[in-house]
């Protein structure tokens, strides 16, 4: 789709999705998965991430890498699910790979035309204030003197900051 891809494995295409993954709305790359029907988690070796950001870094100008989450497949034991997050507002723009700027049509890559290329050009690369659901910072009580009373929070969930451009 516009936003999300699927990887069997390891391919010198990824840095290619990153790129325009970067340069459109971004979206989620999901390694270790295969396309169509049976047992699609296959999985791959966690020096798959090593393999990621070094292509980034070699491939991509200005190098960049994305944020990487690997997921442990239960009972394959050293296998990864690879959620690579792609966050357009994090990314400078444009992103180029090879000399030209990927983007992301539905369900492939294409090279930007010339009035998209100076539209990346012109967009900001400086990450803003882009998420739509605010994480609020904890309340710790305070004793009489204003101390607080706990030492440290932890805090669970997950939340991925969208610009209102992928919130759609």
């Amino acid at each position: 789709s516009l936003t999300l891809e699927f990887k069997q494995q390891y391919t010198d295409k990824i840095p290619t999705s990153i790129a325009a993954m970067a340069n459109t709305y971004g979206g989620i790359l999901m390694v270790g998965i295969a396309e169509g029907g049976g047992d699609r988690l296959l999985g791959v070796p966690e020096d798959t991430i090593v393999r990621i950001v070094s292509a980034c870094h070699a491939r991509l100008e200005p190098p960049w890498e994305p944020e990487i989450v690997p997921v442990q497949l239960p009972g394959k034991r050293g296998l990864f699910i690879l959620v690579v997050r792609i966050d357009p507002a994090q990314a400078p723009r444009p992103l180029l790979e090879r000399g030209a700027a990927p983007i992301r049509l539905h369900g492939r890559n294409a090279i930007a035309d010339r009035p998209r290329l100076r539209s990346l050009f012109e967009q900001s690369s400086v990450p803003s204030n882009i998420s739509r659901f605010q994480v609020q910072a904890p309340q710790i009580a305070r004793d009489s003197k204003g101390e607080p009373e706990a030492d440290c929070m932890v805090r669970k969930g997950f939340a991925i900051p969208l610009s209102n451009d992928a919130a759609w």
